[in-house]
């Protein structure tokens, strides 16, 4: 718990420090027609998650394992940087992204034990969280509110000493929320891409290294992210089977499409946080629960979330034709 109270506050003041910074060399996120905001808005607060992450990480463990950790960690903070800044191709990014997931398996055999397919199955989900996490940055508070509740419910499902690394986190989360959080109609600073790629890969990382080998540790993971794992995916689907150019940025997935709609930040992200406690609710019952109820209720909740994310999508696709003026 004092782990988790001084990243957070590290964290608020590092985001602090480089608001002052951002506003006086003018580094915006300047609105344009995939953003979810109408004004100029300070951006790169991410930095201060990932310095935080560092160095309270490293306090905590400098063995080789962490010292991987921290390397994929570095990169993709420096990557996402000049990608905030300046802009990267999509491949120098997604060659990075593999890197770092890369050297995070290798950290994973200095203690996390497993198969050769846990392994793989783990480098996917690093993967894919990475960027996951990072489309899912694109209103206030959502993926501050994510990475607080995500660690918090992740140590809480979890057992073992290591499983407090993930209080780590989530603890610069809710340093970065005190800036982020739509306070008085909106955010005072974004977290930027550095900040997005690092905490998919931190979360996934951390899991990999404290999981043991063991495939329940992911299975709860996935019930914990199911939010932003199915509205990423489901969307990434649609897009590839329209035919579109899914790499590029958008405006289709469904808390974007919520806010267009109407919905105030505040009401979606609220909404996203009960979709995250029905799914540790589920993982706890998987976890605690005879074989097939456990299962059963994995498969139910799966069901739920992937036909609530459907019916949500009309909902909001009906609105936005109904209000949109021919």
């Amino acid at each position: 718990m004092l782990s988790f109270l001084a990243t957070a506050f590290c964290t608020a003041v590092g985001v602090g420090v480089i608001w002052w910074i951002a506003t006086w060399r003018q580094w915006f996120d300047v609105p344009n027609e995939r953003s979810s905001h109408d004004q100029p808005i300070p951006t790169g607060g991410g930095i201060a998650i990932v310095l935080v992450l560092l160095f309270f990480i490293l306090r905590n463990d400098f063995s080789p394992t962490m010292v991987f950790f921290a390397l994929g960690l570095m990169l993709l903070g420096v990557v996402g940087l000049l990608d905030d800044w300046h802009g990267l191709p999509i491949i120098q990014r997604f060659l990075i992204h593999l890197l770092a997931a890369l050297l995070a398996i290798v950290a994973g055999f200095f203690c996390a034990g497993g198969s050769f397919l846990f392994y793989l199955f783990s480098f996917v989900i690093m993967v894919g969280m990475i960027n996951l996490y990072n489309f899912m940055d694109g209103i206030d508070a959502l993926a501050g509110m994510e990475g607080l509740a995500g660690g918090i419910l992740l140590a809480w499902a979890l057992t073992g000493e290591q499983t407090a690394f993930f209080y780590l986190p989530a603890g610069c989360c809710l340093g970065f929320l005190l800036w982020n959080f739509p306070w008085r109609g909106r955010a005072k600073i974004f977290m930027g891409d550095v900040g997005s790629t690092a905490l998919g890969f931190t979360f996934s990382a951390l899991l990999l290294l404290t999981s043991a080998g063991d495939w329940s540790a992911w299975l709860v993971f996935l019930l914990v992210f199911a939010n932003f794992i199915i509205d990423g995916v489901m969307t990434l689907a649609a897009r590839i089977w329209r035919g579109e150019q899914w790499y590029l940025p958008h405006r289709q997935h469904l808390y974007q499409l919520l806010a267009s709609s109407g919905l105030s930040h505040r009401r979606i992200c609220a909404g996203e946080l009960g979709v995250m406690l029905a799914g540790f609710l589920t993982a706890e019952l998987y976890l605690h629960s005879p074989g097939m109820f456990g299962w059963s209720a994995v498969v139910l909740y799966a069901l739920i979330v992937l036909i609530f994310w459907f019916r949500m999508r009309r909902w909001a696709l009906t609105k936005l034709t109904v209000s949109t003026p021919e």
